[in-house]
């Protein structure tokens, strides 16, 4: 307890010099440098290489060709269990902002010829990071957007609310046609009476 309390101490006092003085250069490198390693212990070796083949999802033909050639069973998803699990990784990897949709034009000039892939995914530059953390260098020259959980809440907020406006529009228009067939109904079977009373009062004078 006593070493739970000095952690806490210095903790604060740390904390307090840095809001007086500031963090200095190496205390940057070393916070990030957690912060990676701590990403990376969120992710399973398929992830990584996930995350690695959206690194060079439009980078060179020919190092695609080689990753594929090595790693090309991970997408071997024939079955839905193995399917469901892909789609966990991937889910996983977008959540964490490592990989996410492709920016259209290159980030920087290059040279290197690129090829046109179906796959709009590609990794973020938090993703480049980590592959960097790995030792896996890739020059990042198309980065993936991070989805932010907050704006998919949001569209999903949105679309429910459209749902239940369609829902209700659509219910309050059956709710108008079912009282104008109802009052339609109503005058014609008082139109027939009032003729069918007309008509016996004319048989019976």
């Amino acid at each position: 307890m006593q070493s739970v309390r000095a952690t806490s101490q210095e903790r604060l006092e740390y904390l307090a010099s840095v809001l007086e003085k500031g963090l200095k250069e190496e205390d940057f490198d070393r916070i990030q440098s957690k912060r990676l390693l701590e990403i990376l212990e969120k992710i399973n070796d398929t992830e990584v290489l996930l995350l690695q083949y959206h690194a060079l999802s439009q980078y060179e033909a020919e190092k695609l060709r080689d990753f594929m050639n090595i790693h090309g069973r991970i997408f071997d998803n024939d079955d839905l269990q193995k399917k469901a699990m892909f789609d966990h990784y991937l889910d996983n990897l977008i959540t964490l902002g490592l990989i996410g949709p492709c920016d259209c034009e290159p980030k920087f000039s290059s040279n290197r010829q690129y090829i046109a892939t179906d796959d709009p995914i590609c990794a973020t530059q938090l993703g480049y990071m980590l592959l960097q953390l790995i030792d896996l260098k890739f020059d990042a020259d198309i980065v993936g957007t991070p989805i932010n959980a907050l704006d998919v809440s949001r569209g999903l907020l949105s679309t429910t609310q459209q749902l239940t406006n369609q829902i209700e529009y659509t219910k309050n228009n059956a709710v108008r046609e079912f009282e104008k067939d109802i009052k339609q109904g109503l005058n014609t079977f008082s139109n027939e009476l009032e003729r069918e009373i007309k008509r016996k009062l004319r048989g019976l004078s």
